[in-house]
């Protein structure tokens, strides 16, 4: 990786005469959302690291299932499977799945702590609301739980508001989601 640099001048003190001082500064990292399909071992890993993080039992969403086959649920006619690529590395995903004729459900939004701050989460989220809409999906829906404040501002961000069950999740703290993605085509 290449390093700038830019000048600074450091204040005039008493006893020593001011200098400059080589200050080098980051590039601004490439940042691509791709689909996730050739990115299948990273992702993986990224869902097990990520239902680690929540330190919840998602033993009712059939997780061992999901991660034997990502592409069972997530390709195909079933859903699509999306990376966030930072210079080159997975370093965040996002997924949905097909519920019935109308509705696609995401899953699994998930940004490596080392990533954060890049707005990786916000990029995904749209580039999979933009999918499901184009796959002609009528709604997608999520669920998330309160602790997750910085999920829950970006689904906002996207459009979501706060709807009625659409299945049985046994957290006390779940918040189910939707948003129309006809409506959103039509403004």
């Amino acid at each position: 990786m290449s390093e700038k640099s830019e000048n600074v001048t450091m204040p005039e003190n008493k006893s020593r005469k001011a200098h400059t001082t080589e200050v080098p500064t980051a590039e601004k990292p490439t940042i691509e959302i791709v689909d996730g399909l050739p990115h299948l071992d990273a992702i993986h890993d990224l869902i097990v690291e990520y239902t680690s993080r929540l330190d919840r039992d998602l033993g009712f969403q059939h997780l061992d299932e999901e991660l034997s086959d990502l592409p069972h649920k997530y390709a195909g006619t079933h859903g699509r499977m999306l990376a966030a690529l930072v210079d080159g590395e997975v370093a965040g995903c996002v997924a949905y799945h097909r519920l019935n004729e109308r509705q696609a459900e995401m899953k699994r939004l998930y940004v490596r702590p080392q990533y954060r701050g890049l707005h990786l989460g916000q990029k995904m989220g749209a580039g999979i609301v933009e999918a499901a809409r184009n796959d002609g999906y009528a709604q997608m829906v999520l669920d998330t739980a309160e602790p997750l404040t910085h999920a829950i501002a970006i689904y906002h961000s996207l459009g979501f508001r706060e709807i009625p069950a659409y299945y049985y999740n046994p957290m006390p703290d779940v918040i189910y989601m939707g948003l129309d993605l006809q409506q959103q085509r039509a403004e």
